[in-house]
């Protein structure tokens, strides 16, 4: 969205950021492009070196070090490691833009690159944040640069699109674009897919996240859940895959998280989703856990109520979306 503010951009289209997708994604560059997004991602060592030598950026970013598919590459750190192959691609001297609040990626340091940090909190950011006010339709925050400030909305929910935001502003910078440009980019960006969209159905409200899940992404999700709560707070939970050992710890985490952002219900569809239920439910919540989703569809439906603010979040295998989709058909 910042970039075409200026130049006309290719970006990559759904999920398309593995070594199919990505050349899918740079057959589509064309003489008219003046500009490319392109969106590398990774389960294994190794893959984003090649990544990053077939589409040779001259940004690179990382926009967060958690643990998703954690499984595959053993630690965090190695999480970091295999993230940082992205300079593999890049020359000496190219802007890395990293997350400056990220407890890894705030200490890193490579002197044959210009690293810039964003963030809300950390020491050292080129890129700050104050001032955040969420609403029902987005954030509103002051962005600071460089001794200069801005006013800024960003039409989707959550803190974690804040950090999207401050991140998408540094490219822009980077480019040439005036802090003021940036922001006029980052408030021409829509939401697609099932990543986070809040429909308004019958009185209620629903939270469509059903493009992947990890730990990080559960917990900013319940976050997101707690500002838009109006009623009750309904978290519809599934398995977050790929996370091997860590697995029941990371689920009892989402569980725990749910129970301090205030959620009032959590059903979880799913083997390893049990383990939030269990952890919800420990600490006092009331929780639900099923292995049939229609089972699961029914009940909720049976125990909606008007102004609840229900959230569908699990990894793209557990296709929650067939929840809320069933209820838009079917409910009277």
């Amino acid at each position: 969205a910042v970039l075409s503010e200026k130049f006309n951009t290719l970006r990559t289209e759904g999920n398309l950021n593995n070594e199919i997708g990505v050349p899918k994604t740079l057959f589509r560059l064309e003489n008219s492009h003046e500009a490319a997004v392109i969106e590398m991602g990774m389960n294994h060592f190794g893959e984003i070196s090649r990544l990053s030598k077939t589409v040779c950026p001259d940004i690179g970013v990382i926009t967060n070090v958690g643990t998703a598919h954690i499984e595959n590459l053993g630690s965090r750190e190695g999480i970091l490691k295999a993230k940082t192959e992205i300079l593999y691609g890049m020359k000496k001297g190219s802007p890395l833009i990293i997350n400056g609040d990220n407890d890894l990626l705030a200490t890193y340091e490579n002197i044959d690159f210009e690293i810039i940090r964003f963030g809300i909190d950390g020491e050292n950011l080129d890129m700050r944040a104050s001032d955040i006010v969420s609403a029902t339709d987005g954030m509103t925050f002051k962005a600071h640069f460089n001794g200069e400030a801005v006013n800024v909305f960003v039409p989707a929910v959550g803190v974690h699109n804040v950090y999207n935001a401050l991140c998408a502003m540094c490219v822009g910078v980077k480019l040439g674009y005036t802090l003021q440009e940036a922001a006029e980019g980052v408030k021409a960006f829509e939401a697609e897919g099932m990543r986070q969209k809040v429909t308004e159905f019958k009185n209620m409200t629903f939270v469509e996240d059903c493009y992947n899940a990890n730990l990080d992404s559960m917990c900013a999700s319940l976050e997101t859940l707690k500002t838009l709560k109006k009623n009750r707070s309904i978290a519809v939970l599934g398995d977050m895959l790929e996370l091997g050992e860590f697995s029941a710890q990371a689920h009892a985490q989402v569980g725990v998280k749910a129970y301090e952002t205030g959620c009032d219900i959590v059903l979880t569809f799913g083997s390893e989703a049990e383990s939030i239920a269990s952890a919800f439910t420990e600490k006092g919540g009331t929780a639900k856990a099923f292995s049939d989703k229609m089972e699961l569809t029914l009940y909720l439906i049976g125990i909606l109520q008007k102004n609840d603010t229900v959230l569908f979040k699990g990894s793209r295998g557990m296709k929650m979306e067939e929840i809320f989709n069933y209820i838009y058909e079917n409910m009277e």
